[in-house]
């Protein structure tokens, strides 16, 4: 009997070592009382508060393994059923996580254990049952954010933006104070191409977040789209004057939007400070030589267009070069500059109709016959290659 109460006795006291450890925050330590609790008497409460401390840690296998331990003692509990759930949850189980909480679920229904089983849905892509998840919940709770949210990247992710947005929209009015909702609606109506009620929400989310470089750079991308260039360089001055640290790609998209409004002195400055940033930006270089070509520099065109050929395997600049060249009937190094944008893996019918179009006018007529053959195979159906063959019979 003494010998009981011993036992008792140091259970207790190591177990609430591990519970002062654990309101502490030294889980590491936690979980080393819990151990010696354990060793002298199991329970599922301490191999739950175990798995709480391995959790608090990271160590999921380790807190997996301890709820489990808890479930073999009583399984009737919906709560152990949970936290494995959620243990599983985080190293990618997510049919297993899914089964504990529908098991918690029946264990003790209306408790939440319907938004993890849809979240694990998520996390499948099963997208089907998520949504049959959602819309369960929600016929009891309506106005849940956590479930409402939750259904709209379901119908964001399934090409769904509209109804996304009408969900969004909901979210933000009933919350205006969270700019995310307004940020995510945005995204949504981007998406679904109205334009005009992204920049709505985003300039609602700008006055409630502030300066916020997220919001600042979609909000200044949408501009771009409905071609209000002075707005968008506006937003992008903003937003490199909130950030800490200005990036490359800020200034091209400044130089862009200063393009876009023809100010072709502030956008070359502006992508000359991308540039000295980042020496081999693509879009930079690809700007650059638009914004030359505008001012009537062809040669600091091409120069631009080279530079950006010579950093990056894609065959955009290429395909610069070659318009370049066949704007002065510079036919030859067309064909030269067409030719490399299709070995580097540009497929388009009209790469093809004018690298024949080159060569005819080059003088080298068995090549563009034998080119204009092999573009007539992929694209047997297009009209302006088709018309070539006409103009090659006459």
């Amino acid at each position: 009997m003494i010998g009981l109460v011993l036992v008792l006795a140091a259970v207790q006291d190591s177990s609430a070592l591990g519970d002062h450890a654990f309101r502490e925050g030294r889980f590491a330590e936690a979980a080393a009382h819990y151990e010696k609790a354990l060793a002298s008497g199991k329970s599922a409460a301490l191999y739950v508060n175990l798995g709480h401390s391995y959790s608090r840690l990271d160590q999921w296998e380790k807190a997996i393994e301890a709820y489990r331990s808890a479930l073999e003692m009583k399984a009737d509990l919906a709560d152990p059923h949970r936290f494995l759930g959620q243990a599983l949850f985080q190293v990618g189980r997510y049919s297993d996580a899914a089964e504990s909480f529908r098991k918690a679920e029946s264990l003790q229904p209306g408790a939440g254990d319907g938004l993890w089983i849809a979240r694990c849905r998520v996390a499948q892509g099963e997208w089907i049952r998520a949504e049959h998840e959602l819309v369960r919940r929600l016929r009891d709770r309506e106005r849940d954010v956590e479930g409402r949210e939750l259904l709209a990247h379901v119908f964001f992710s399934t090409s769904r933006p509209r109804e996304a947005a009408n969900l969004y929209r909901e979210l933000a009015w009933e919350e205006p104070s969270r700019p995310r909702f307004f940020l995510l609606l945005a995204h949504s109506e981007a998406a679904a191409k109205r334009h005009g009620e992204a920049i709505d929400a985003l300039e609602i989310a700008s006055r409630v977040a502030g300066p916020d470089a997220e919001v600042l750079r979609l909000l200044a991308d949408l501009y771009l789209e409905e071609r209000m260039a002075r707005e968008a360089a506006s937003c992008y001055a903003r937003l490199m004057a909130a950030s800490k640290e200005v990036k490359a790609e800020d200034y091209h998209r400044l130089g862009h939007a200063y393009f876009q409004a023809r100010e072709f002195l502030s956008s070359k400055e502006a992508i000359g400070k991308a540039l000295k940033l980042d020496p081999v930006h693509l879009n930079a270089l690809m700007l650059l030589g638009h914004v030359e070509l505008e001012r009537g520099d062809a040669k600091a065109a091409q120069l631009a267009y080279e530079k950006a050929a010579q950093v990056s395997a894609a065959p955009l600049p290429n395909r610069a070069l070659a318009a370049l060249h066949l704007r002065v009937g510079a036919f030859e190094a067309a064909a030269e500059a067409l030719d490399q944008a299709i070995r580097r893996g540009d497929t388009e019918p009209i790469v093809f109709h004018d690298y024949v179009v080159a060569l005819l006018q080059s003088g080298k007529q068995d090549r563009a016959i034998t080119t204009l053959k092999e573009a007539l195979q992929a694209h047997s159906s297009n009209e302006r290659l088709r018309a070539l063959v006409l103009r090659l019979a006459k």
